[in-house]
This record gives C-alpha cells, structure tokens and sequence, in this order.
C-alpha cells in the first residue's frame, strides 16, 4: 500500500505531484495521462455523472455514478471492458474477473476487470482498449445527473492533464450545464 498524502483535490500542483511520485518515468506518466484522458472524454460526451477523484493514497478513480471505470495506482492500471473474453492477450496483462461475471448492477454487460503494470499501457491491444471505452459508454449511458462521488470530485487532475497533454477537457462532471 501506498503511504499517505496530503493532497488538494483542487490543485495541478497535488495531481503533478501525485502523477510524478507513481510514474517517475515521464514516458509511462504519458501513458497514464492519456489512458486517463480517454476515459474521461468518454464518460463526459455522454453523461454528467461522471467525476474523478485524487485519493490521499495517490490513487485515481474515474467513476460513473457508483461504478468504478479505471483506478491507477503506482503498481497496476485497472478498468473494466465488455465482453466475455478477448483473446490473445499479452501475458503481462491480468484477467482479475476469470469467469466474465457482472461487476456492477447498474451495468448489467458481460464485463471483466484487467489490469496492468502502468509501463505497458503503450502496448495494450487495441482490442482490449476499444472494450474498455466500450465500457465507460455503456456505464455513461445508463446513469445521468449527479455522480456518486460528486463531493471528492478533483479538477486538480483534470487541469494537470490540460497542461500536461497540452488538451481541453471539462473540469465538473455537470458539462451540460446543471449544477450540483
């Protein structure tokens, strides 16, 4: 487990920090950022429950409402993806779900939850890939208005990865326009 950090949900600087403290390595920090950025991007095109939350154990979560889409720690990077199997996937990549069971109610889809060591996102399959935005659509489609987290939302991540990555990306969950 990670030690404890103090941590302001608000601020670029915590989330560089945290980003730099997981990921030393500005290649992998890359990775991560845009693996993070794409999740993101799919979940606020399509709801605005959405919200990601920068946790004083140096993790990040992207929800979507009460479901758990993508949690990057300094030693895996783990999502969800549909569909019951995809095959021919690296050994380095780890099927946490073997039997393809549904992990949330409120997104009753065959899924499974993979993770992987943050220094191969570069190499997932994009098979795999393309399953887990699958994921985060069908999550982001099923669920509407406020986010279960709405009150551990963290812009901080969200304006370290403008700057980071050089994008735009909404910094509330409520893009179109409600408020929480």
């Amino acid at each position: 487990m990670s030690e404890s950090l103090k941590v302001d949900r608000n601020s670029m600087k915590s989330a560089a920090t945290v980003f730099a403290q997981n990921w030393s390595d500005n290649s992998t920090r890359s990775q991560v950022a845009r693996f993070l950025e794409s999740f993101i991007r799919q979940a606020a095109t399509h709801t605005t429950a959405w919200c990601v939350n920068l946790r004083k154990d140096r993790e990040i979560r992207l929800n979507v409402g009460p479901v758990l889409l993508l949690q990057l720690t300094s030693q895996e990077i783990w999502f969800c993806a549909v569909g019951e199997s995809i095959p021919f996937l690296p050994n380095w990549i780890d099927v946490k779900s073997q039997h393809g069971e549904i992990r949330y109610p409120k997104v009753p889809i065959p899924s499974r939850a993979y993770s992987v060591p943050a220094e191969g996102l570069a190499d997932i399959p994009d098979s795999l890939r393309s399953a887990a935005l699958s994921y985060v659509l069908q999550a982001a489609q099923k669920r509407q208005g406020r986010s279960t987290y709405w009150r551990s939302h963290s812009p901080g991540v969200l304006y370290f990865l403008d700057d980071f990555l050089g994008v735009h990306l909404p910094k509330t969950y409520s893009v179109f326009g409600d408020s929480p």
